[in-house]
């Protein structure tokens, strides 16, 4: 459901690099300035091999 008032999500990184088995630390800022209470975030990460991007999805369920 739609709401006027928005759910602003962040994430960064801690650093740009990581090393193959190394953790990777994702911080997390919500905004919620809807009525609706955040019950659950999911953070996914898939990273490729060099010169390509490491791509983490976000997902909030209310």
């Amino acid at each position: 459901m739609l709401s006027s008032h928005p759910l602003l999500v962040e994430a960064n990184l801690d650093k740009g690099t990581y090393s193959h088995g190394e953790p990777i630390k994702v911080n997390i800022s919500i905004a919620n300035r809807s009525s609706k209470t955040v019950k659950k975030i999911r953070v996914q990460g898939k990273h490729k091999h060099a010169n390509q991007c490491t791509r983490v999805n976000i997902h909030v369920h209310m």
